[in-house]
């Protein structure tokens, strides 16, 4: 979620990451300056098993995403990251469609190809993820 005068900071939930406009930036192209936006995110917790992550999604959200678009959050995506080694296959259930529909935020998938050593290490590396607050 982001927007010009979106302020993360005045909603009440804990997302994995959040800036409030004018933070400094800590990396990538405002790394050093002033961001000129605010922005928001929130990622699933390794724990929540795949079958159940667009479900889990909607139900963590919704409730606050008239709080979420109160602070000043003009744009809201679904954002699905997918590396693979083998093989990628998604299939999304009509319910899962509607239940992402419900939230009136766009949906972005992006598929990486990357080595079998590097999909195990990302593996691990999702299964430690500790959110940045």
């Amino acid at each position: 979620m982001w927007g010009a005068d979106f302020r993360p900071s005045r909603v009440p939930f804990q997302f994995t990451e959040q800036h409030d406009p004018g933070t400094i930036g800590t990396r990538y192209r405002y790394r050093g300056l002033p961001m000129p936006y605010g922005s928001a995110s929130y990622v699933v917790p390794p724990s929540v098993p795949n079958a159940e992550r667009i479900r889990h999604v909607v139900q963590t959200i919704e409730p606050v995403l008239p709080a979420i678009r109160a602070a000043g959050a003009t744009d809201c995506h679904i954002s699905i990251g997918r590396f693979y080694y083998a093989q990628c296959n998604e299939e999304y259930s009509l319910e899962e469609l509607q239940l992402i529909a419900r939230l009136g935020c766009g949906f972005a998938y992006s598929a990486y190809s990357v080595s079998e050593d590097e999909e195990r290490e990302l593996e691990q590396e999702y299964e430690t993820f500790k959110p940045v607050v």
